[in-house]
């Protein structure tokens, strides 16, 4: 029943994500097909950011990587680069936008995605990222990336910007520097192709020249912001409209997403509540069954009932006849026990110690309540548990009376517990185990298995007596 249900479980997830299934399957038999779509869609956007249609083109973008999410393999070189194309172009949408945050997160998936670029690829994700930090003031995350955008950079001019860069972000930090040390710095940075880096280096050289009474250079510098200035105000406009629609599509895709879980999480609900209703079910339908089944044998039983009564009465002659001869027997094995009681004191001078250990109070005690279920013709179940005081007391007359037996026995047979060793006590009375369960109030199972580990312990097979072997011990 229970694999039954495992098996319709299962059917049900995976007829809910069958659409998912499907689409994963689409992709993989259509690689090629899928791949050229997304390359249509990079290719079209490319050409609208060309034309300055920005959010357009941060569509196609977005589109392009939609369909490499699910066709993309990391073993796949060709899908790999242009999945790094694809977020770089989004990452440079952000960044010519001054919105850095989306610039970077975008050029950090492209790193992600570049198990297949090559060194100048590598450099130039790098370095965008931390041209993006450094227009957002974040100059340590942009000294590190500029520093691993190093390690892939092999054309020396390229470097020289760079460490140009490096150093103005030193020399900024520096307020014992000179102006004229920066100002060089910033001059060499004025001459890198980023636009927002011309312009950050524009603004802070026009005041520093005119700091250091350069009129005409500041003059220069502050008529290049300020051109800069009015188109950044013109683009303001078209950078929040892109910022909205990136984030207003990251939100519907998360909602998409949540809706999807939703759904196949309900799915999967429905199908486990429809099986548990199947199996009552069937289960009811059992039961009724069974039940009518044994009303009909109920019936033909009573037409019996006569007869059966005459024999009833006859089997429990029987019966009373057999707890008599059980009671015989009862009391023969009783007068064994005493035999072997005193037989026990004829033995040699391990049994006179043994004497005096069931002399001992609480060894007496123990004795006298065996004795009186006997001659009450009781059950043990009805003996008293023996509390944890009088468990304490039995070891310490073993340890007294038979040089310290519990002590010497665990050291012996590192096996043993403590415990074992108040099984061992209860043995050297000869207590049977249905008396032995009673006193420690525990099952007939877990005294058989406590026996049997002493006797695995001590070497005893387990059809010889262990109370000779425990003598054998004192």
């Amino acid at each position: 029943m229970k694999r039954l249900l495992a098996i319709l479980t299962i059917a049900m997830v995976l007829a809910a994500c069958s659409d998912k299934v499907g689409e994963w399957r689409f992709y993989q038999r259509n690689k090629d097909l899928v791949i050229e779509t997304a390359r249509m869609h990079y290719y079209k956007a490319v050409g609208e950011t060309e034309n300055d249609d920005i959010v357009a083109a941060c569509e196609d973008y977005l589109k392009a990587a939609e369909i490499m999410e699910a066709a993309y393999t990391e073993s796949d070189s060709a899908g790999s680069n242009l999945t790094a194309n694809i977020y770089k172009g989004i990452g440079d949408l952000f960044a010519n936008e001054r919105c850095c945050k989306q610039a970077i997160e975008n050029y950090q998936i492209a790193i992600g995605c570049s198990n297949f670029l090559n060194h100048d690829e590598k450099f130039c994700l790098l370095r965008n990222i931390g041209d993006a930090y450094f227009i957002d003031n974040a100059y340590d995350s942009a000294l590190c990336y500029y520093g691993k955008a190093l390690d892939y950079c092999h054309d020396i001019q390229l470097k020289i910007e760079i460490s140009n860069q490096v150093a103005t972000i030193f020399l900024e930090r520096d307020f014992e520097n000179t102006d004229g040390n920066v100002a060089f710095f910033y001059e060499k940075n004025f001459e890198n192709q980023n636009k927002y880096t011309k312009f950050e280096c524009a603004q802070r050289l026009a005041a520093i020249f005119d700091s250091i009474g350069n009129k005409e250079q500041s003059a220069f510098y502050k008529n290049y912001a300020s051109d800069n200035a009015i188109k950044e105000v013109n683009r303001s406009a078209k950078a929040r409209e892109l910022v909205d629609f990136y984030n207003n599509y990251k939100h519907d895709k998360q909602k998409n997403r949540l809706e999807k879980q939703v759904l196949l999480y309900s799915t999967a609900a429905i199908g486990i509540a429809v099986i548990v209703f199947v199996l009552i079910f069937v289960s009811h339908k059992k039961q009724k069954k069974r039940l009518t089944n044994e009303i009909s044998d109920k019936e033909r039983a009573a037409a019996d009932a006569k007869w059966m009564l005459s024999v009833t009465k006859g089997k429990f002659e029987n019966a009373r006849r057999k707890i008599s001869e059980q009671e015989e027997l009862l009391k023969y094995k009783e007068l064994e026990i005493n035999d072997i009681k005193r037989n026990i004191g004829s033995r040699s001078e391990k049994i006179s110690s043994l004497q005096s250990y069931y002399e001992s109070e609480i060894c007496s005690e123990i004795l006298k309540r065996i004795d009186d279920i006997d001659s009450k013709g009781l059950k043990f179940s009805e003996l008293k548990p023996l509390t944890k005081d009088e468990l304490l007391k039995l070891t310490t007359s073993a340890d007294a009376n038979l040089n310290g037996f519990g002590a010497r026995l665990l050291q012996k047979y590192p096996a043993l517990d403590s415990e074992d060793v108040i099984y061992v006590c209860l043995q050297l009375l000869n207590l049977s185990e249905p008396a032995i369960t009673a006193f420690l109030k525990r099952s007939r199972s877990t005294v058989w298995s406590r026996i049997s580990k002493i006797k695995k312990a001590l070497g005893v097979s387990a059809t010889d007596d262990l109370l000779n072997a425990l003598i054998s011990e004192l």
